[in-house]
Formats: C-alpha cells, structure tokens, sequence
C-alpha cells in the first residue's frame, strides 16, 4: 500500500483587534530633611536704614531773583524765601522724618559766565579774583550742628548748575561726605541731590577734570555714576512753554516723578509741596 501527500496552499489569514486598558496611578514622593546648618554671616534681625546724604543747591543767580508770591498773593524775593523755608520748615522736617540719620550739605550756585571756560574742576567755585561761581554755605554735617542761612548773600551771576554739580562728584567733595557721618555696619549709603533753581542752565566752555570741553550729557552721566538720586525743584514764571522739561525728566532726574514744579504765582505754596513729597520719598 503506497502513501500519498496532498499539498494545500491557502493565504495568510490576519486577525486584529483593540483593547482597551484604563488604569489610575497616584505618585507620592516622600522626602526627610537630615540637617539644618546656619551659616556665621546670616541676619536674623532687620537691617538698619540707609544713612542719606542730603545735598542741597540753591540758584544764586540773577533770573532767580524774579518776583513771586507768598500764600496770601504778596509779592516776595524768591531766593531769600527759599533760604528762610529751608531754614524753619525743610531742616526740622528732614532731622525728624530721617531721625537724624542723614548728612546735609547746602551749596549756593551761580556762575561767572566770563570765566566758565577758565575753570579748574575741584576748585570749590574760586573764580578768581574774589569771585565765585558758587558757595558752600553749609559744608557737610550732621543735621543737629546747621547754623543760620537765612542771611546768605545772593551771587547774581548766572546759571551755571553744571559746573556746580560736576565738582559735587569729583573726590574733593565726595570724601567731605563720607567724613561728615560713619556708617554702622550693614548700614547701607545713598546720595540725595536737591536742586532748587529756575529753568535756565548755562554751560557753554565748562571743562572736566582732564582739561577737555564737556557737555551737560556727560556732566548728567558723571552726576548718576557718582550715586546721586537727583530732584529738580524747577521755579517757573508761567505754565506754559516750559524750558529744557524733557532733558531734565530724561537725562537729569531719569525720573519724571523727580521733576517738581514751582511757579511763581503760588510760589510759597508749591515750594512746601514739592520739599515735602521729596523728604516723604526718600524717609521710606
């Protein structure tokens, strides 16, 4: 009997299928604190406030002699006004909001416009001649030590507010500063520039420290790198057409909320405003 084989070839039958799998997973992650270490400089109390040196220019010049008036509408000298609130109602404030944690410097600026160009920076505004392009009326102190400024001669010469503030940031002057008052430890320092003027600066021959021309950009630059937080106090005569408004939000205060307006119709009035918001915003 013989054996045969049959051979069949079908095609590949594929199957397919879903499943759906749901499942829920929680993750917990556990953690244990081994060691706490606290290192020898760490502070657990508060640090004290910053000392603030307090610098404060006036306009001696001639344009700031203009007519203003008080509270009552009566016509006043705007520059022995200016000194005689500084003098009764600014310095109490300041040594009461700041408790005496402050240094105050008052500086009467002017110019001598002929001899700007002639100028070496550092000089302490010698002009020459008997002359002065400004004067330190009060130097460098603690607030408790000021003497009477009302009686401060006017200079009457013209505006030269850069001149001034460039030799306020050269060495000469700064190390005046760091003298009047020490420091406690941790105690942090700023510089406070006040400037009380009209709205005319003069710079036209002004030379720096290494002998070459200047210019009120660069005087601004030198004046913020030196760590002054400047305020212009700017007495105007009207409302309108204001003068150099821009430059001096943008370049001089880099800040438009440091740029205070006085005008001489209520100049008693908005004087008393505008050192007020200043002394509430550098005591916080």
């Amino acid at each position: 009997m013989s054996r045969k084989r049959i051979c069949i070839k079908s095609p590949e039958i594929v199957m397919s299928g879903d499943i759906n799998i749901s499942s829920n997973f929680n993750v917990v992650t556990k953690a244990k604190l081994d060691s706490v270490a606290v290192g020898g400089d760490c502070e657990c109390h508060d640090l004290p406030k910053p000392l603030l040196d307090v610098v404060m220019l006036v306009d001696g010049s001639d344009s700031f002699g203009n007519k203003a008036k008080d509270t009552s509408g009566a016509m006043i000298e705007a520059f022995p006004s200016t000194l005689e609130y500084i003098q009764n109602n600014f310095v109490p404030q300041m040594s009461q909001m700041l408790s005496n944690r402050n240094t105050f410097t008052l500086v009467q600026f002017s110019g001598v416009s002929q001899l700007e160009g002639a100028y070496v920076p550092g000089s302490n505004g010698d002009a020459g001649s008997g002359l002065k392009h400004y004067n330190v009326e009060v130097a460098p102190q603690t607030v408790g030590r000021i003497r009477d400024i009302t009686g401060a001669t006017q200079l009457d010469g013209n505006g030269q507010l850069y001149l001034c503030v460039q030799d306020l940031c050269l060495p000469g002057f700064t190390q005046q500063l760091s003298r009047a008052a020490r420091t406690v430890e941790k105690q942090e320092r700023k510089r406070i520039l006040i400037c009380i003027t009209d709205e005319e600066w003069d710079i036209k021959a002004l030379k720096n420290n290494r002998g070459q021309k200047t210019s009120r950009e660069e005087v601004c630059k030198l004046m913020h790198q030196c760590g002054y937080e400047p305020f212009a106090v700017v007495v105007r005569p009207n409302h309108f057409g204001e003068q150099n408004n821009d430059f001096i939000e943008n370049e001089f205060c880099r800040n438009k909320s440091n740029n205070l307006k006085v005008y001489t119709d209520s100049f008693e009035g908005d004087m008393k405003t505008a050192l007020e918001t200043i002394l509430n915003k550098i005591s916080k």
